[in-house]
């Protein structure tokens, strides 16, 4: 609040602060308002409805008497003070007392201006002025509690039986700002009928699952939290995601530059809210001042889970307990992910992006440099039986911590007494245990698909146990409708063939992302691809995203599209010599010849590379796009999209997935804003030229 009406004012103030002072000259054993004069406080009350002081004539009342007696400015501190203790929170009114402590203003007065004044039930940390925020730290400083932020849920009562709600015993916390870190108290609600709790952000019954609020607003003000004791305001992790989205700054990082901004802010709060020996906090830790990567990590996904959710609006249907943990429902999400498109809505695309062909060119192409760890056990790679030659028969699933194979697999090698240890098993299987040579790491991947057969003859878990990567990717439904034969075909591979980045690597990582850009770069899809990117995976992902787009629309309006449709890929030659791919489609209506009915083209970037002539003749984009059309793309994207190796390559699987998932939704929104705003969307290292994948 700005304090220059202060200043208007001032004249009128002092002769109605005279007045007053008169009247109540004789001392009184109970304060009790008493209401001056209409003349003599026109003045006063014109100046209050311009800041919107109250909500009630009583408080109004009150105000001016707290004016006239103790002057503007201790009634701007307490009027502060009565708005930042949420009106929820335990004990309101002391923590307002201690608040105002050195101002004088007696005891009763500041229970009658408490009771009547309107409270907010949010946090306001940064709506907070300096002089509001020095006598925050005074009063924390003399009481040995922190007094910086209140935190408590905005529920006025339970939401499952409607029974009165009351706060319990506060917490320390820390909540992190633009304007550095807050210490502060918070406190949990609890049903008195049904014994309900309400934490900062999600809500349970006794010994059940845990929910978010229904309404965002319910939570604990403007904050995501980071855990039980740390919070961040929403612009501060606004700011965090969006460093990541277009900076790339890692979690550490983030932490390491706030510290270093807000140095000496921190140094002031640690001093000023250090813990008084008698305090009834004495027993609880100290307040958090120093942001750590582990918090920033923490906010992040906790506000993006709960993002997504939102966005989905899965709030009400999906709960968090011990077996439904964060990164079980991460998981949940990832499976939806796999076969769905991001959105974008006709409201959202521009002229400048039809013109690039957002409508109907489709850039796909693998992004190698993004990878996440995998069981390194091989699983049989066939469907219903019938094995599948051209696909990897790696185990997608995520390993256990600390080790190289998946929780399912880990347990029977354990019940054969067979080493778990990655170069113990190596060496059991009859390989070196530090392979290096192209050799080694070839003759690692025949032993371990040698060593599978035979440990499945002698356990029959090991047919059913681990995840393939036809279902990892969510084309096995896609599969499971072509004639085996079909897919176990011989392919005619042109003279031209590329490079498909079957690298020497041990079978324990990905091999990076399979990715759909369309032709003004908005993000579609994206999905794992592993071992290396072969026709085969890319002709299924192909086919499968151009389902997920067609599918809804009626058969007319998928010949249409059909008509106009085209596919942009660098290795287009190899897919379409598949012998699935001169055969029909397994899928309803039109969509059964869409691959010989769409354009086909290479990109003009690597079209030039292209040694065998009928590339150039039957794929060449100069004959078959307009030249407004933007081949680069999928190359452009992976400028930006490369850059988080150095941050999702360490995660988990689960975190790796996720993380990548919003970022994609987040850089959506950026390059919609950038061309309804008429300008271009910032590409990192575009401008040094694009001459590899993911550069």
């Amino acid at each position: 609040m700005q304090y220059i009406l202060r200043l208007k004012y001032h004249h009128s103030l002092a002769k109605v602060s005279a007045k007053m002072e008169k009247k109540t000259a004789k001392k009184r054993k109970f304060w009790t308002p008493k209401s001056p004069k209409k003349n003599e406080v026109e003045p006063v009350r014109d100046m209050l409805r311009g800041i919107s002081i109250s909500r009630t004539q009583s408080c109004d009342e009150t105000a001016l008497i707290i004016i006239a007696k103790h002057g503007f400015e201790k009634f701007v501190t307490l009027r502060s003070a009565c708005h930042h203790v949420p009106a929820t929170f335990p004990n309101r009114v002391t923590f307002i007392k201690n608040i105002v402590f050195d101002l004088n203003i007696p005891g009763c007065e500041v229970e009658e201006f408490a009771a009547s004044c309107y409270a907010t039930k949010q946090t306001g940390v940064d709506q907070m002025t300096d002089i509001f925020q020095s006598q925050l730290l005074k009063a924390s400083s003399h009481f040995g509690e922190p007094y910086m932020v209140f935190q408590v849920p905005n529920v006025d009562s339970c939401l499952f039986c409607g029974g009165m709600v009351y706060g319990e015993k506060p917490a320390r916390v820390t909540i992190f700002t633009l304007q550095g870190p807050f210490p502060g108290l918070k406190s949990s609600l609890k049903c008195r009928r049904c014994h309900a709790r309400f934490n900062a952000d999600m809500y349970h019954e006794v010994s059940g699952p845990s929910f978010y609020y229904p309404n965002p607003e319910m939570a604990c003000g403007n904050i995501v939290q980071a855990s039980n004791r740390v919070g961040f305001t929403k612009d501060l992790y606004e700011l965090l995601c969006e460093s990541g989205n277009h900076a790339f700054v890692s979690a550490q990082a983030f932490a390491e530059i706030y510290n270093t901004v807000f140095a000496r802010h921190i140094s002031l709060v640690d001093q000023k809210t250090r813990q008084d020996p008698h305090s009834e906090y004495l027993n609880e830790p100290q307040c958090q001042v120093f942001m750590t990567r582990k918090n920033t990590m923490e906010a992040f996904f906790n506000g993006e889970l709960e993002n997504e959710l939102r966005d989905r609006k899965l709030v009400d249907t999906v709960s968090f307990s011990e077996d439904a943990s964060r990164e079980k429902v991460m998981k949940h999400i990832d499976t939806l992910r796999r076969t769905e498109l991001y959105p974008h809505p006709q409201d959202e695309c521009s002229e400048k992006c039809k013109q690039r062909g957002c409508d109907n060119l489709r850039i796909v192409d693998g992004c190698w440099k993004l990878c996440f760890p995998h069981c390194m056990m091989a699983v049989p790679m066939e469907i219903d039986g019938y094995p599948l030659l051209h696909f990897p028969n790696v185990c997608t699933n995520e390993p256990s911590p600390n080790a190289v194979f998946c929780e399912e697999h880990l347990l029977i090698l354990q019940r054969h007494n067979i080493p778990t240890d990655k170069k113990a098993f190596l060496e059991y299987i009859g390989c070196k245990a530090n392979p290096g040579s192209h050799e080694d790491i070839q003759r690692v991947d025949e032993k371990v698909l040698a060593f599978m057969h035979k440990l499945m003859c002698k356990d029959e878990r090991m047919k059913t146990t681990g995840s393939n990567a036809v279902t990892f990717q969510g084309t096995d439904k896609l599969v499971r409708k072509f004639h085996q034969h079909v897919l176990n075909s011989n392919q005619e591979l042109p003279s031209c063939n590329k490079d498909t980045g079957e690298k020497s690597r041990l079978r324990q990582r990905s091999r990076g992302h399979f990715v759909t850009v369309t032709g003004g770069g908005h993000i579609l899809q994206f999905n794992p691809l592993f071992k290396s990117e072969s026709p085969s995976q890319a002709f299924m992902l192909i086919v499968q995203m151009m389902y997920s787009e067609l599918k809804e629309l009626t058969e007319d309006e998928q010949r249409r599209r059909l008509q106009d449709y085209t596919l942009c890929y660098d290795n287009i030659c190899n897919v379409d010599a598949l012998g699935a791919a001169k055969e029909d489609l397994p899928l309803p209506g039109p969509l059964s010849d869409m691959w010989k009915t769409v354009k086909k083209v290479i990109d003009r970037l690597h079209i030039r590379n292209h040694k065998d002539q009928k590339c150039h003749e039957l794929y060449h984009p100069d004959d078959n796009l307009p030249s407004s059309y933007n081949t680069m793309a999928g190359e452009q994207t992976f400028a930006w999209m490369s850059r988080f190796k150095k941050i999702v390559n360490s995660m988990t699987q689960t975190h790796h997935l996720f993380f990548l998932h919003r970022m994609c939704v987040r850089r959506n929104k950026y390059t919609s804003s950038c061309f309804k705003e008429g300008r271009e969307p910032v590409l990192p290292g575009v401008n040094r030229g694009i001459t590899s994948h993911g550069l």
